[in-house]
């Protein structure tokens, strides 16, 4: 009786552990896809001229990747460099992005 009671009690301490992993999987995973999504949307901003057969990647990374990039676009205005206008927010999200991969 008592050994069994220790596997059981052993095995319900492995269960959470089990699903911290998970968590951290899927949001590694996610991380993962956004950083994708930050990688073609600041290509794409590079090289406006893309073939039309992208445009559904570069409008679903602008879909997901907006709601982020403009609390950062606010905080810090697009840099005048000459006669362009440099947009940070990008650099400043995929930093983001590597810290939160590094640290959390």
């Amino acid at each position: 009786g008592f050994g069994l009671r220790r596997a059981k009690a052993g095995a319900r301490a492995c269960v959470p552990a089990a699903v911290v992993a998970l968590q951290a999987s899927i949001f590694g995973t996610v991380l993962d896809v956004f950083y994708v999504a930050v990688l073609v949307r600041i290509l794409s901003s590079w090289f406006p001229n893309m073939p039309p057969l992208l445009d559904p990647v570069v409008n679903l990374s602008r879909d997901i990747t907006e709601p982020v990039f403009q609390p950062f676009r606010q905080l810090i205005p697009p840099l005048r460099l000459g006669g362009t206008m440099i947009d940070i927010s990008g650099i400043i999200v995929i930093f983001l992005i590597n810290f939160l991969r590094r640290y959390a």
